[in-house]
């Protein structure tokens, strides 16, 4: 994975003795002098230097008493602020939700942009650089703040696992049905990524409005308003009063999709049921204790505990906060990055005081003999140097940039199952974070779109270390039907994928012998069977001679190969075998029963799944590929799902015939491979971790599970683990086989 560096917070408060700043010093003064100035008496010096020690070590305990990293006094701060200035201030509400806006009370018009996410991890470094590159120049193009959330909510399986339960009272249903209910009751997420893009109503409305309030509610001053209103328009608000800024969000919102569709993001505008949801998700009136904030009940995952980011990880990963998106935890961790940006000269004069500062602090430290965090202290100059530079050279833009991480459960205890994890993956990172004390009032309102960033925890940081901060890396793979092809490796989520719903319905699964690849085929099989049990037909092409009990049990027959064979595709579930595994004639026989199941295919009405098992023997021939290549390109329009296994994925990408065919495929699962050829590494462009993976995939015979890595277009590319249920497991291992 590539990595970038994240500048320290530059900056630093001047320490005097290295202990105290001035804020301190003020913290040790004032309390002292108030006792002083009460205790004092010419006659009783004793009682006079009690209270003077008794202000000073009240002054000491607000200086080294810390709660979260704050001293007490800014908790008294917030703890009053919380109590007494906000129990008088207006809410932000939302004055309406149109199909692709919200207005909020204030005036403020504001968008949401949706990002599908893509395989990071899986990505080679050219790529993983490209979707960086995108990112980074979102953030140098910006003019306006933005926020990317990435939320997280529960993946439930309530209404699959429901049609699945209707199928039938087979115990392969059955069991199927509870492999379902064990996912259902893990602690699979999904995470949506969105863009918030606000628009404030221009400054002379907001002022008309103002004047327009004072006329109304003081009549007095009507013959003063009388006379300015032949120079400031008064009149009463109107809706086209937010053309304009509606018309400067949508704009902004161009920008944004504009510049991450460039890239391999894809990126839309969030409207309608959608945008009302997000809309009102945190519009709602919630409770709040020290350090947790709660939503209604009725809100998934009501329960939260808000962190923020003080310090970010010297180097960083690419999409390291997507760690904290895939922990296994029974609570979920929902993640707000604030991006601002900056007035560049501004910036650079700010720096370049930091600079003197550091200077300063580290000239006086060493001139004292003090050497504590000198080196830290140095770090924090080279960085505000470095930044310095970066801006001068017009290389990268200088932002403000906050990083707000929320756990949360339906439950407090899943709340603090995930705000623990979420501080160890923290300190993993080597990042410093803290806990917003009597501030959650804040934080719920940082959740909302609503509001801007009440918390307002931000650095200067470059575009180029921001965007290290990529989350649009997660997995979310499930369309409500179809069927379980496995769960991924990295959260534990079950892939649940409907390949009716793709534009090719045909897929390979490729691996080396013992890789598990036939037994997934049946695995899948009787999956398809029953989840879709309107099929037409199921046509399996059987040269190992090993789908024969399964065909019996799903109530089909089989036919056995020979130059002679009349061809007949009576039965809903038929298979054809060879007369004698290895046979001359075999591969010639297989040729002329895959121009035959087209034929027959050609001319079905309904859904049809054809399985052809060690289709490297057609493949060997010309005429096998040709016909093969043939039958994959018109399978589409026939409703018909080709299925091919074979042992090695250089069988298809090693000629043109087979790499036509691979173009036509939606999805292609790769097993374990002994070795990966050059050929293959091209065509599926894989990355080294992908390539070196393949040779390391777990099989079924040595594990409970197998893995494969599962290249299916615009959906998942990523390695996924493969199980069966006992009945599948038992009807499998009935027939022999991988």
């Amino acid at each position: 994975m590539v990595k970038f560096s994240l500048p320290r917070n530059t900056a630093t408060p001047v320490k005097f003795l290295g202990y105290f700043t001035v804020k301190d010093i003020a913290r040790l003064l004032v309390p002292t002098t108030i006792t002083a100035g009460i205790t004092y008496n010419p006659v009783d010096l004793v009682g006079t230097l009690l209270g003077v020690l008794a202000g000073l070590l009240i002054g000491l305990s607000l200086v080294f008493l810390q709660i979260e990293g704050k001293t007490v006094d800014v908790h008294l701060f917030h703890f009053l602020r919380q109590n007494l200035v906000e129990k008088f201030s207006e809410p932000v509400e939302i004055d309406r939700v149109s199909d692709e806006y919200v207005l909020t009370s204030t005036g403020t018009a504001v968008g949401v942009v949706k990002v599908q996410p893509v395989p990071l991890s899986m990505q080679g470094e050219p790529q993983q650089k490209a979707l960086h590159s995108v990112l980074a120049e979102l953030y140098d193009t910006i003019s306006f703040p933005i926020e990317v959330h990435s939320r997280q909510l529960p993946l439930k399986l309530d209404t699959y696992i429901e049609k699945i339960s209707d199928k039938g009272e087979t115990s392969q249903a059955q069991d199927y049905v509870q492999y379902l209910e064990n996912l259902n009751q893990g602690n699979a997420t999904t995470t949506h990524h969105y863009i918030v893009v606000r628009a404030d109503k221009p400054g002379e409305t907001q002022f008309r409005e103002l004047l327009q309030n004072v006329r109304e509610h003081y009549e007095q001053l009507e013959p003063v308003f009388e006379k300015i209103e032949s120079y400031i328009e008064l009149e009463p608000e109107t809706e086209s009063d937010n053309s304009e800024t509606i018309a400067k969000l949508n704009h902004r919102i161009d920008v944004v999709v504009d510049q991450l569709n460039r890239g391999s993001l894809e990126a839309t505008q969030v409207t309608g049921l959608e945008l009302q949801q997000y809309a009102y998700s945190f519009n709602q009136q919630s409770s709040h204790d020290i350090r947790t904030y709660q939503l209604p009940d009725s809100q998934i995952g009501a329960y939260r505990r808000p962190l923020y980011i003080t310090e970010y990880p010297a180097n960083a990963e690419l999409g390291w906060p997507v760690t904290l998106l895939n922990q296994s935890s029974n609570g979920r961790i929902d993640i707000i990055q604030r991006i601002e940006p900056r007035n560049q000269s501004k910036t650079v004069r700010k720096l370049e005081r930091h600079i003197d500062r550091l200077d300063a602090e580290i000239n006086s430290r060493l001139g004292g003999g003090l050497i504590k965090d000198i080196a830290e202290l140095r770090t924090r100059r080279e960085d505000a140097e470095n930044m310095v530079s970066l801006a001068a050279d017009n290389n990268q833009s200088l932002i403000d940039y906050s990083t707000y991480i929320v756990a949360h459960g339906d439950t407090p205890q899943q709340r603090d199952h995930a705000h623990t994890q979420a501080k160890t993956r923290l300190d993993t990172l080597l990042s410093e974070y803290q806990s917003p004390v009597f501030r959650t009032d804040q934080a719920v309102k940082t959740e909302s779109l609503l509001y801007n960033d009440p918390l307002n925890h931000s650095r200067i940081m470059p575009s180029s270390s921001a965007a290290s901060g990529f989350t649009f890396a997660t997995s979310n793979q499930n369309e409500g039907s179809g069927i379980i092809y496995g769960t991924s490796t990295e959260d534990q989520s079950p892939v649940l994928l409907d390949l009716w719903n793709w534009s090719s319905h045909s897929l390979a699964i490729l691996g080396k012998t013992g890789s598990g690849k036939s037994f997934y085929a049946k695995t899948l099989l009787l999956r398809w069977k029953l989840a879709y049990p309107s099929l037409e037909q199921i046509i399996v092409v059987d040269p190992k001679n090993e789908y024969g009990s399964i065909i019996e049990q799903l109530g089909g027959s089989t036919t056995t190969l020979n130059s002679d064979t009349d061809y007949q595709f009576e039965q809903r579930v038929q298979g054809f075998q060879v007369e004698e595994r290895g046979g001359e004639d075999n591969a010639e026989n297989l040729v002329k029963l895959v121009r035959a199941i087209y034929s027959h295919t050609s001319q079905n009405t309904g859904k049809t799944f054809v399985i052809i098992d060690e289709a490297h023997n057609i493949l060997r021939r010309k005429k096998g590929r040709e016909a093969l290549e043939q039958f994959v390109r018109e399978a589409r329009d026939t409703q018909t799902s080709v299925v091919m296994i074979s042992q090695n994925a250089d069988d298809f990408a090693s000629n043109l015939e087979g790499r036509n065919i691979l173009k036509n495929l939606e999805a292609t699962f790769l097993m374990r491979h002994s070795e990966v050829a050059e050929d293959v590494i091209d065509f599926f462009q894989l990355s080294t971790q992908e390539t070196t993976e393949l040779q390391k995939l777990k099989t079924g015979t040595k594990s409970d599970y197998s893995e494969a890595l599962m290249k299916i277009t615009d959906r998942l590319d990523s390695k996924v683990q493969i199980t069966a249920t006992y009945t599948e497991y038992s009807t499998i291992t009935q027939g022999g086989g991988e």
